[in-house]
């Protein structure tokens, strides 16, 4: 390693203990409204559980990272391919959040024996060591833009060999990650197989360092996503709830600062569909109770998804306060609004909404899917607004004459059967690679 590398990585580590109690801090202060966020706090300094199902040189696991929720996403058909070639692999899976986790855990028996959780370690260099010296994984893999320099570099001195899959970097983090020019380059070089969704990520990450023998362009494994009869058959429940006569839109995945802007837009719609219902959906469990209180506030008359009561004709707004059902949420509405894209935030995948068949807009601040978004919108399958209040012409348009979404349906449906075979392409690519 040159000098001015080493130098690079030592002063990422002395960054690391400075930050520490800030991120300690944060994850106490979340932990009033989420408990799982001080629950197994071991695990986060590196103290992995000693997992019985991988005791022994030939069972050491695959170890797979996902942050949250959204990368679970890939995470999830990842490891039931990975099954299928090989039932006996054993695999842990990591995540940061606890919603992340709860995910993971909600699909633990079906993805076959073998498959055990924890919450990864911070990327302390000691709490690194100590968790690879518990859990001693055969290879890592790590989700979308997931890359832990300090893990990486521990790996690499291991030899043992390191994925990125599904891997997206926009613009404005391909310009982020060059200012660190040499220690960029050194942990991307470290990286034995980069697969990308798109030719454009491919090119960021080659500026940063990645060579053609390590890329490979795979498309996005969350388009391999399939139509889940059980989700839409518990949406048609919660349908018959909501009201079967009434026009009900979605709007999925918000964020801190979103909900008022998708609030004043339903109250705009209100003036012309006065019986549409709005199911806010936040993204993240801990802020239930801030949306709430948001609600009453403005005096919404409002109801919780979770009390499973049924909703009166004069509820405007039902907080779904809810994990794992979104599904069935889209499948129940008529609109669905992707939110994370009227903040800051880049966006969630819309592709959830477009293969349980209902019509998806969205908002102007996309750069996590930024290439989906102009693919999508080119062929007329996502339409994008330039602001939250720009939600409601279409929504006035698609809620009172459904046959106008019904080409965004059609349109939609068409590109994802047309570009499934992501995780197939991810698989041989990690085969190819020695990863598995």
């Amino acid at each position: 390693m040159k000098s001015k590398e080493l130098l690079s990585v030592w002063t990422y580590r002395l960054l690391w203990w400075f930050v520490l109690p800030f991120v300690l801090i944060r994850n106490l202060l979340r932990s009033r409204r989420l408990i799982g966020y001080r629950q197994q706090w071991w695990q986060r300094v590196g103290w992995a559980p000693k997992f019985p199902v991988f005791s022994g040189a030939s069972q050491r696991p695959v170890w797979i990272h996902a942050v949250s929720v959204g990368e679970t996403a890939v995470a999830i058909p990842l490891i039931r391919a990975l099954k299928q070639k090989d039932p006996d692999l054993p695999i842990l899976v990591t995540t940061m959040t606890p919603t992340g986790a709860a995910r993971i855990y909600s699909e633990l028996n079906s993805l076959g024996h073998g498959v055990e959780h924890c919450y990864a370690p911070y990327d302390l260099g000691l709490a690194v060591e100590v968790f690879l010296k518990r859990v001693s994984p055969r290879a890592l893999i790590m989700i979308e833009t997931e890359i832990w320099p300090n893990w990486v570099l521990a790996c690499q001195r291991r030899r043992m060999p390191v994925a990125l899959v599904n891997g997206r970097l926009s613009e404005s983090s391909a310009l982020a990650y060059a200012k660190f020019g040499a220690f960029s380059h050194l942990v991307v070089s470290r990286i034995d197989a980069i697969l990308m969704q798109w030719p454009v990520d491919a090119s960021r990450m080659q500026r940063l360092g990645a060579i053609p023998a390590q890329l490979t362009v795979t498309g996005s494994i969350k388009q391999d996503i399939e139509f889940d009869q059980s989700a839409a058959d518990l949406g048609a429940d919660y349908r018959q709830r909501f009201g079967v006569d009434r026009p009900v839109w979605v709007a999925a995945s918000t964020h801190e600062g979103e909900e008022a802007l998708l609030l004043e837009a339903h109250r705009m719609l209100l003036a012309t569909v006065p019986n549409a219902l709005l199911l806010l959906v936040p993204r993240h469990p801990d802020r239930f109770e801030v949306v709430a209180e948001l609600l009453s506030q403005q005096e919404w008359c409002w109801q919780k998804h979770s009390a499973a009561e049924p909703i009166k004709a004069e509820t405007q707004v039902v907080l779904g306060d809810v994990l794992g059902e979104m599904l069935a949420l889209f499948a129940a509405s008529d609109v669905a609004v992707m939110a994370g894209s009227f903040a800051p935030i880049g966006g969630h995948n819309m592709l959830e909404a477009m293969v349980m068949g209902v019509p998806v807009l969205i908002g102007p601040q996309v750069f996590n899917f930024e290439t989906l978004t102009e693919q999508l919108v080119s062929e007329g399958a996502l339409l994008q607004v330039k602001d939250a209040t720009g939600l409601v012409s279409p929504l006035v348009e698609w809620l009172e004459e459904p046959s106008k979404a019904q080409a965004y349906i059609e349109a939609g449906q068409s590109f994802l059967e047309r570009n499934r075979g992501a995780l197939v392409r991810a698989v041989a690519a990690l085969e190819k690679q020695g990863i598995i």
